[in-house]
C-alpha cells in the first residue's frame, strides 16, 4: 500500500504505522509535514492562506522528526524530503524495501495548500 497523510492526521494515527512494523507488512507512508493543521487553519481562518499573518496557535502541532519513528517502532526505513532530487531518491530507497515499512517526511511551506481544500474551507454565498 502507498498512504499519503498530513502531519496531523499522522500524529492522531501513529500507532498504525507500529502495528505495519509489527506485522511485517510493508507500506510506503508519504507524511506531508508543513507543522499545521492545516485544513482545521483553513476552517477557522481561510485568509491566512492568502494574507500574511500568523496562524491559529491551536493548528500549529508540536514538531515531530517522524523519520525517527521507525527507530521507536523497531524496523523500517525512513527518510526526510525537501527537493524533488531527494524525494527521487527517497522513492528509489523506499521502492528496494517493499517488505518493510517507509516513512518519507515531506517537508513542505506552512501555507501550501490544495486549491480544493481551500475550496471545502469558503463559507457558503
Amino acid at each position: 500500500p502507498v498512504v499519503f497523510v498530513g502531519d496531523g492526521g499522522c500524529q492522531m494515527t501513529v500507532q498504525a504505522l507500529s502495528d505495519i512494523v509489527r506485522t511485517g507488512k510493508g507500506a510506503i507512508v508519504f507524511i506531508f509535514n508543513n507543522a499545521l493543521y492545516g485544513i482545521e487553519q483553513a476552517f477557522v481562518n481561510v485568509e491566512f492562506y492568502t494574507e500574511t499573518q500568523p496562524p491559529d496557535p491551536f493548528c500549529v502541532l508540536h514538531a515531530w522528526d517522524y523519520a525517527r519513528l521507525v527507530e521507536l517502532f523497531g524496523g523500517g526505513w525512513a527518510g526526510t524530503v525537501r527537493t524533488l532530487d531527494e524525494l527521487d531518491a527517497a522513492l528509489v530507497a523506499a521502492k528496494e524495501r517493499r517488505d518493510t515499512l517507509s516513512i518519507i517526511d515531506l517537508r513542505i511551506p506552512e501555507r501550501d495548500i490544495t486549491p480544493q481544500m481551500l475550496a471545502l474551507a469558503q463559507p457558503p454565498a
